[in-house]
């Protein structure tokens, strides 16, 4: 069924992108998935001060406060890390995006832009909108795109007007000037057009996420209601080809 017209799924984030939006974030996950055990605190951020500059104490210092005061607490309302407070030992979570390939793939890359691309991709409505972009591979109007945005978002085939106009003003003061700041689009305010920038790191994403594990895909197909029919459909419909493995977001899955 079909959701309300001009309304956003509740669901409107993907808050493990969001989480590992950030390489210091990133590299701590890869060093709890690499050791595979508990470590102490003051371990890992020896590790990622390593991993940083191969300073010693100062270093060191700095990347324990960072991970108390920033980056463990994130990792941990995500459902990526366990982490002992009181025993100060912490060590990656049985959330199922931490088995899937791909997800790993996306902690390993570095491109230039890599965080600002997982940010943009974690919100669903830019996300929509570089799709869009990307599949047509053109400029775009504003209304145009808003509409293609809308249709993809609530699967209504013919939105309503006013609707689309409060989404084109949300793309136009929002997410198109931020999306053309990371030079993910072209976007001319003046003329309202919009065309997809194949940005390195954002390519790069896509790539990551459209190259599925077969075993990992079967393994998680039952419950996920047919992912793998999903995956064989998007090379050929013009429809959301980003669409985010919706189990990356669950922890509770597994």
């Amino acid at each position: 069924m079909n959701r309300k017209r001009g309304t956003r799924s509740a669901d409107s984030g993907n808050p493990t992108l969001r989480c590992i939006a950030d390489g210091r974030r990133r590299a701590a996950l890869r060093i709890l998935l690499d050791a595979g055990e508990r470590l102490a605190v003051r371990e890992l951020a020896s590790r990622l001060a390593d991993a940083k500059s191969g300073a010693p104490d100062a270093a060191e210092n700095a990347a324990e406060t960072e991970l108390v005061h920033a980056h463990l607490p994130m990792l941990t309302d995500a459902g990526l890390v366990e982490w002992d407070r009181d025993g100060r030992r912490v060590e990656a979570a049985a959330h199922p995006a931490l088995e899937d390939p791909r997800f790993r793939r996306l902690l390993e890359t570095e491109t230039e832009g890599t965080d600002e691309a997982l940010s943009a991709l974690a919100d669903e409505r830019r996300r929509l909108a570089l799709t869009a972009l990307r599949d047509d591979g053109a400029a775009a109007s504003r209304f145009a795109l808003a509409g293609e945005v809308l249709r993809r978002e609530t699967g209504d085939s013919d939105p309503d007007t006013d609707d689309i106009r409060r989404v084109e003003l949300q793309l136009h003061h929002a997410h198109l000037p931020k999306l053309d700041d990371a030079n993910f689009v072209a976007y001319d305010a003046e003329t309202g057009r919009a065309e997809y920038a194949d940005h390195p790191a954002l390519e790069a994403v896509f790539t990551t996420i459209h190259e599925p594990e077969p075993n990992l895909v079967d393994r998680f197909d039952g419950f996920l209601g047919g992912m793998k029919a999903s995956y064989r459909r998007s090379a050929d419909e013009a429809n959301d080809r980003l669409e985010w493995p919706h189990f990356w977001k669950h922890p509770e899955h597994v």
